[in-house]
């Protein structure tokens, strides 16, 4: 298997969320951002993030979601409008933060890595792993294969230079040993595009510095979710485990 280093973004496999897809999804999200228990989620996701992580679950309808790093809680939020019959098995060190918590799910501060995965859950292959913890995301992939899990996404996948973790991204991107190591867990990687993209990133400096697929929406109200939250993109992506 190739894999493209060029600059647009590396892709492993099979398009797991068409681009059709996302857009026919898009107002109906705005509508249920607009009903988020929490309107101020400094610090945790944004609709740029929030829109794929509940479409994803969406769309996979696991029976089991394990969120590592939970924050304010407004992801377990989202995880229950996407799948109301799946069980959320929520991972936060530092529970005093958390402000809203579901009654559906269950709640630590044991690291992902650490648990005895096989003692908590009977169909890792139905579960979706969803990490949003500024861990180091290969370290997690022989975990996740381990343990048979098959569906995973990764919030904090920042590009070469950027963020504060080692991320699925940063590493396919430099062209290295690591990739293959990447490479020999998954058999589909997908990043989803900037619902929208004002006209610096984050950091203030150019888009063109970092692969990164068309946003979705060319243009966008002020008053949108995506326009509001746009800074906070950070090239969440999907992945399975082979």
């Amino acid at each position: 298997m190739q894999l493209n280093f060029s600059k647009t973004p590396v892709t492993i496999g099979e398009c797991f969320l068409p681009r059709e897809e996302m857009l026919n999804h898009l107002t109906e999200f705005e509508t249920l951002y607009s009903q988020r228990p929490i309107n101020d989620n400094q610090g945790g996701m944004k609709a740029p993030q929030a829109f794929y992580a509940w479409l994803v679950a969406k769309k996979l309808n696991p029976s089991v979601i394990i969120e590592s790093g939970v924050w304010f809680g407004q992801g377990t939020w989202f995880f229950e409008k996407a799948c109301p019959d799946s069980k959320i098995i929520c991972i936060e060190p530092n529970q005093n933060v958390i402000r809203y918590r579901s009654s559906r799910a269950s709640y630590t501060q044991k690291d992902f890595n650490t648990i005895h995965w096989d003692k908590e859950i009977t169909d890792p292959m139905n579960a979706l792993c969803f990490f949003d913890d500024h861990q180091n995301a290969l370290a997690r992939l022989p975990v996740l294969k381990n343990y048979g899990f098959k569906h995973t996404m990764f919030e904090d996948n920042y590009p070469v230079g950027r963020g504060d973790c080692v991320s699925l991204k940063s590493t396919l991107e430099k062209n290295m040993e690591e990739a293959s190591i990447i490479q020999s867990f998954l058999d589909v990687y997908q990043e989803m595009p900037p619902p929208f993209k004002k006209q610096r990133t984050r950091w203030g400096d150019d888009w063109s510095q970092y692969p990164t697929h068309e946003p979705l929406l060319d243009s966008c109200e002020s008053s949108s979710c995506y326009y509001e939250g746009s800074e906070n993109y950070t090239w969440i992506c999907y992945a399975r485990i082979k």
